[in-house]
């Protein structure tokens, strides 16, 4: 899930801030997982629905059903 790249990030602090280096693959200070640019490009081929965290799983109607809490269900899928 990860390479040996280290990432830039911005961090604020009122009306200043910083860049610290974090490496790829890592939780950010920020939340959320932190990836370089070539995995993040790698991330949206393999998930082009876009969650490259939590990618969930896409049903057999093409819908994306993971990532938004057990009630987050294809409406086709509950109706069988």
């Amino acid at each position: 899930m990860k390479c040996k790249a280290k990432v830039s990030i911005w961090i604020d602090h009122g009306y200043h801030g910083k860049y610290i280096k974090v490496n790829c693959g890592d939780l950010s200070p920020l939340g959320g997982t932190t990836l370089c640019h070539k995995c993040e490009m790698r991330y949206e081929k393999l998930y082009p629905q876009g969650w490259n965290s939590y990618p969930g799983d896409v049903c057999k109607h093409g819908m994306y059903v993971g990532g938004c809490g057990i009630d987050w269900m294809c409406p086709q899928c509950e109706l069988e």
